[in-house]
């Protein structure tokens, strides 16, 4: 990658974790600037998983029907994969999921 590239991603938003040697997002607001970067670096478009809200399940956004007109994409939100949009009791999941989320963060 080189030092410069490294930089340029630490200061776009980029955090590393040295003892995981993993790059986690520490300033979404920045999120297309690293994409810009990291598109630089391996000369491909770069797309961030998803964790699914309710199955765990990771997916792209680009599986998304709603990529064109979402307002989080990339950013990892309450999204929903793909298998489970198809539920037909979506709604009332997305409620209780979220209810236990609430209630276990308190």
């Amino acid at each position: 990658m080189g030092k410069d590239k490294f930089i340029a991603l630490m200061r776009a938003g980029l955090g590393y974790n040295r003892q995981t040697r993993l790059f986690y997002i520490e300033d979404s607001e920045r999120i297309e600037q690293v994409k810009s970067i990291l598109s630089e670096i391996l000369r491909d478009k770069v797309t961030f998983a998803q964790k699914c809200f309710l199955c765990d399940a990771t997916f792209t956004c680009n599986e998304c029907e709603y990529a064109e007109v979402c307002e989080s994409r990339d950013v990892p939100a309450y999204c929903i994969c793909p298998r489970c949009r198809s539920q037909t009791q979506l709604y009332q999941n997305y409620i209780e999921k979220g209810d236990k989320s609430y209630a276990t963060s308190r």
